[in-house]
């Protein structure tokens, strides 16, 4: 069981390290301000507030998973309607790997590297702003990959 623990630290490290141009690559201290004033005001306990964020970090990701898992289906019964070689059924198997990755960013998201020993981890903090970057750029193209379908769907349609 060690190997695989140790294969998915360094699967894990691989996948942050690829989607660090798009989230950013660091979290600057505007944003640590930030979220400790945010979530600050309401509690003073600094790992309630983490924790707070995380467990809705979760939540936010559980409900575009649920809403990518989905969309999967409906592309690929799509894709399967749609005539061989027609620019739709292209766009369709587009579309079904734009939602495939987002649910690799979704299902990073779920992943819990901290296991129960959140309190003793002095980097926390910078994971929880990590994660609720990454979730907002997920919630974003899943709204903007959803209504693409839903342009081409139309299209489908009409012609």
């Amino acid at each position: 069981m060690t190997w695989l623990n140790t294969w998915l630290n360094k699967f894990l490290f691989w996948f942050d390290k690829s989607i660090s141009p798009v989230v950013g690559s660091s979290i600057d201290t505007v944003e640590v301000r930030d979220f400790q004033l945010r979530e600050g005001a309401a509690d003073s306990n600094p790992a309630r507030v983490i924790s707070s964020s995380l467990t809705t970090t979760d939540a936010r990701s559980t409900a575009i998973l649920q809403h990518v898992s989905i969309m999967i289906a409906v592309c690929g019964l799509l894709y399967s309607q749609s005539d061989k070689g027609s620019c739709f059924r292209f766009v369709f198997a587009v579309e079904l790997f734009c939602y495939v990755l987002l649910t690799l960013f979704c299902l990073r998201l779920l992943l819990d590297r901290s296991g129960n020993d959140r309190e003793n981890r002095p980097d926390l903090q910078k994971e929880a702003l990590w994660k609720e970057k990454v979730q907002y750029i997920t919630g974003q193209l899943t709204f903007l990959i959803t209504v693409a379908l839903a342009i081409t769907v139309l299209f489908k349609v009409i012609s």
